[in-house]
């Protein structure tokens, strides 16, 4: 069994965040972009349940490129924990 340092290749934890913040900070930067230069889009929502009893909502856009007739194209937005399944709570 290896050990879980042999799959860490930062030199510390708080080097390893700092780096998803920022490929995350490029990602939205970008989704961004793609979305304002096209006008046809949908937000989609699906929920789900893990083993333990968990709600979750996972949230993606859809939106075609090259001003509605090139391709669809599909991204995640966010995983989102929801303590139960009420309107308020969602």
């Amino acid at each position: 069994m290896p050990l879980i340092n042999e799959y860490f290749a930062y030199i510390d934890r708080s080097s390893g965040i700092e780096f998803l913040q920022v490929a995350k900070e490029v990602y939205w930067n970008k989704l961004k972009v793609d979305i304002l230069l096209n006008k046809f889009y949908s937000i989609i929502v699906g929920e789900s349940i893990n083993r333990t009893m968990e709600h979750h909502l996972i949230i993606y856009i859809t939106y075609l490129t090259n001003e509605g007739r090139g391709q669809c194209v599909t991204k995640f937005i966010c995983f989102v924990h929801i303590k139960d399944k009420t309107t308020l709570c969602i």
